[in-house]
């Protein structure tokens, strides 16, 4: 597991995830390999597995992210219109 504080923690994740955000716009998932992550990040492959044990887990992550950002946004328009 990684070391440092959580929010340096929560920060490498995040640069991870977004990067295979970018990559997902021109590849499948299939394509994606933990090298072209780590290409696309300040990390290394090794490094990686420091915050995710699989690319599986990655993309995981990236829907999850996906996920709270969409049903975010109808309850912050619910909570607009309601004042």
């Amino acid at each position: 597991m990684s070391r440092g504080s959580p929010a340096l923690t929560a920060a490498r994740k995040e640069e991870i995830i977004e990067a295979c955000a970018r990559l997902y716009e021109t590849m499948s998932f299939k394509e994606i390999t933990i090298k072209e992550i780590g290409a696309a990040t300040s990390f290394t492959r090794t490094s990686i597995y420091n915050y995710f044990e699989t690319k599986e887990e990655i993309f995981l992550a990236l829907l999850q992210r996906e996920y709270e950002q969409w049903v975010d946004v109808p309850a912050r328009s619910v909570w607009r219109s309601s004042r």
